[in-house]
């Protein structure tokens, strides 16, 4: 794909996540009541005018450059752009998403993200490690791998998909690890950094691989 076609693409995506995101902020039940991006948005889409000239250049066009010159991934940058509104009865401007402003608010992302990760993989490992140790007291027959598999497979437990597959494939539970791959996978690829960063090795190469491979055909297909 040219980088002018890739570009294109990329602002299309971006328009429509930041007029769903839109919506929902104006319409959280649902209700249809906001329409915003639903039609022209003229300052922010752009256009060409009778004479075929640009009259305004697309705001989306400028956040797809941002993201492309930055490497920055727009659904993380336009979550966070959206939740610094969430107490306040400002409209947010898609304009701000540019420039120094746009770089601010993705490092604040980077920082958010970075620390909810890190936290819930650390929540995940005492749950499991509490887990453990009290069906070890119960069942001492079993084997460490045994009560393992136990513990990553409790309905109860609030372990993520990658938490669970993770654990499974370190314990050699490969039955278990099938069962949550996929939504592991999809977990891990929206964000493979900060997994990376808060798991360390705990996360099979074989896997990583695979959702690099993913992703770079995500990226190459923009």
């Amino acid at each position: 794909m040219q980088a002018k076609d890739r570009r294109a693409a990329l602002a299309a995506r971006i328009r429509a996540r930041y007029c769903a995101e839109y919506r929902t902020r104006k319409d959280p039940m649902g209700t249809g009541s906001c329409s915003f991006g639903r039609g022209p948005l003229p300052h922010l889409d752009g256009g060409i005018n009778n004479f075929g000239r640009r009259t305004k250049e697309s705001t989306w066009e400028k956040i797809a450059d941002f993201c492309l010159e930055h490497g920055a991934d727009y659904e993380l940058l336009i979550s966070e752009f959206f939740a610094a509104y969430g107490g306040t009865n400002k409209d947010p401007d898609a304009r701000m998403l540019v420039g120094d402003k746009g770089l601010a608010v993705y490092a604040n992302a980077h920082r958010n993200l970075r620390e909810r990760v890190a936290l819930a993989i650390q929540t995940e490992k005492r749950q499991a490690e509490t887990f453990f140790c009290l069906t070890k007291m119960e069942r001492p027959g079993e084997s460490d791998a045994v009560v393992w598999v136990r513990v990553l497979t409790d309905p109860q437990a609030d372990y993520s998909p990658l938490f669970r597959y993770c654990l499974a494939r370190s314990v050699g539970a490969e039955k278990a690890a099938a069962v949550y791959r996929e939504k592991a996978f999809w977990q891990y690829i929206r964000s493979p950094w900060a997994y990376d960063e808060a798991m360390a090795q705990a996360i099979p190469s074989d896997f990583r691989e695979e959702a690099a491979r993913v992703r770079g055909a995500q990226e190459a297909a923009l």
